[in-house]
C-alpha cells in the first residue's frame, strides 16, 4: 500500500513555497533552494542567507520598476548617453548636463530645464537620455513629442 500524502519533511517546504507565492516574493520563490544549497556549502549564517535572498528580491523589484517606468515614459528607443556624440556640439557642456542626469534635486525643487538649439543637434536625444537617467534615479517621466 502506498501513501499518497507528502512526507513530513516536505510539508515545511510546500508551505514555504505557497507562502512565498502568496507574499509575491518571486525572487525568494525562484532562488531560495539554490541559495540554501550555497549557504549550506559555504556555512552561511541564517542572516547571510536571508540577506542574500532579500537583496536579490530588492534588486529584482528595482529592475521591474525601471522596466515599467521606461515603458510608460515612451522615450524614443536607442537614445541614451552611451550613444550620444558629444563631440559634434562644440558649445555643449556635457558635465553640466550629466549633473542634471545624476541628481533629482532640480526636479524636487520644481526647477525647469530648457534646451534650445537648431534642428538636428540632438535635443531629443539629450531629453530621452536624461529621461532614462531620471527613471533610473526613481522618478517617473513622460516623453511627449512635438506634434508634426
Amino acid at each position: 500500500m502506498t501513501n499518497s500524502s507528502p512526507l513530513p519533511q516536505d510539508v515545511p517546504y510546500q508551505t514555504l513555497m505557497s507562502t512565498l507565492k502568496h507574499l509575491k516574493l518571486k525572487h525568494f520563490l525562484d532562488q531560495w533552494q539554490t541559495l540554501e544549497h550555497q549557504a549550506t556549502q559555504e556555512h552561511w549564517s541564517y542572516a547571510q542567507f536571508l540577506l542574500a535572498l532579500a537583496q536579490g528580491e530588492a534588486s529584482r523589484r528595482v529592475q521591474n520598476r525601471i522596466t515599467r517606468a521606461l515603458a510608460e515614459a515612451q522615450l524614443p528607443s536607442a537614445k541614451s548617453w552611451t550613444n550620444f556624440e558629444f563631440d559634434h556640439l562644440s558649445e555643449f557642456n556635457p558635465a553640466a548636463m550629466m549633473a542634471f542626469a545624476q541628481s533629482i534635486d532640480w526636479i524636487e525643487s520644481a526647477s525647469n530645464l530648457l534646451l534650445f538649439g537648431p534642428s538636428g543637434t540632438g535635443k531629443t536625444h539629450v531629453c530621452a537620455a536624461l529621461g532614462r537617467s531620471i527613471v533610473e534615479l526613481g522618478k517617473r517621466v513622460k516623453f511627449v513629442p512635438r506634434p508634426p
